[in-house]
């Protein structure tokens, strides 16, 4: 970042209906590459016992030196806002040194903002480069994290300086037992509460990581994998309800093909293709990888889709299948 040339000037400014003889506000006027911002210092001063020409108040009685050592001091967390903002690789403008000075850009870097900021980002990119699925997960992460300051700070926002060992501790645990979330899930909402505060860090709005010791080591998972006679179980098991059998052949048809449920939710006509052997395959990028599957139908599989192939809310929706939302195959 380039120096810039900045002015730094005190002067004394009529209130509102102001009467002659009366003391005047104290201004500071910064001016950095000829543009010009202006702050209250909060001070009033007589305007006899100022000088003009070195924005100070004259005299040494004790009033006038406490007054100029204020200013004083403001000039300094002037330059000193003017090195931060160097530091961080900032524009420096008039208004960027105010805000440092108030507080101002401090203030507005809420957690909750700027997580919600990040969501509406990334919802945009649904289809392109980010699946709906993660928008959902960081959707549901934001509202716990937002329920848990309720709960704890009892206030609607943090500011992110803030933010410390014993916010991600506290948070754990709250995830662990008013959620009833395993420890995987209560690292995994952490984790995405932390792409925030490592953009905040990325941008230099955080000198240094708040749960940088955080323990954020996940239990090794062992999947637990159905045998054949199992599989075989749930085909033959007699299921009365409608819903609960299309669950079903959803479920069969994942099983077969290795596909994840949001892959065979988005399965098209179209992906499925006569392969060199006369069989049928699917052929399509997986949704979470994005690396292309070339996967052989087996007998089953292709009776399921046989069976749903005049379906009209299949037809209807464009889908191979009749797969419902997570939500609705168990209604609560």
């Amino acid at each position: 970042m380039l120096e810039k040339s900045m002015g730094l000037f005190f002067f004394l400014r009529k209130p509102v209906r102001h009467q002659k003889g009366n003391p005047k506000m104290v201004y500071l006027k910064i001016t950095v590459d000829g543009l010009a911002n202006e702050l209250s210092c909060g001070r009033k001063w007589d305007p006899l016992r100022w000088n003009i020409k070195t924005g100070r108040a004259t005299g040494t009685k004790e009033d006038a030196v406490e007054l100029n050592t204020y200013l004083n001091t403001l000039q300094n967390m002037a330059y000193t806002a003017k090195r931060q903002l160097l530091e961080r690789g900032r524009i420096i403008t008039a208004k960027a040194i105010l805000d440092v000075m108030k507080g101002t850009e401090e203030h507005i870097r809420k957690l909750l903002m700027l997580f919600q900021k990040h969501n509406d980002d990334m919802k945009e990119l649904i289809g392109k480069e980010v699946a709906r699925g993660t928008w959902v997960n960081f959707r549901t992460s934001l509202n716990h994290t937002k329920e848990f300051i309720k709960y704890r700070y009892k206030t609607d926002d943090l500011n992110i300086l803030s933010l410390d060992m014993d916010f991600a501790k506290d948070f754990y645990n709250w995830l662990r037992v008013k959620k009833k979330c395993c420890r995987n899930s209560s690292l995994k909402n952490i984790a995405n509460m932390k792409k925030i505060v490592n953009d905040c860090l990325d941008r230099g709005w955080l000198k240094v990581d708040p749960f940088a010791k955080f323990d954020m080591s996940r239990d090794e998972v062992i999947p637990t994998f159905l045998t054949m006679a199992e599989i075989d179980m749930i085909l033959k098991k007699p299921i009365p309800n409608e819903r609960l059998n299309r669950v079903r052949d959803v479920f069969i048809f994942c099983c077969f093909t290795g596909l994840a449920f949001i892959d065979v939710s988005l399965l098209r006509r179209s992906e499925i293709v006569s392969g060199f052997d006369g069989k049928y395959w699917i052929t399509k990028r997986r949704q979470k990888a994005g690396v292309l599957s070339q996967i052989p139908l087996l007998p089953i599989c292709v009776e399921l889709l046989k069976k749903y192939e005049n379906d009209e809310i299949c037809i209807k929706k464009d889908m191979l299948l009749p797969v419902i939302s997570i939500q609705n195959i168990i209604p609560t």
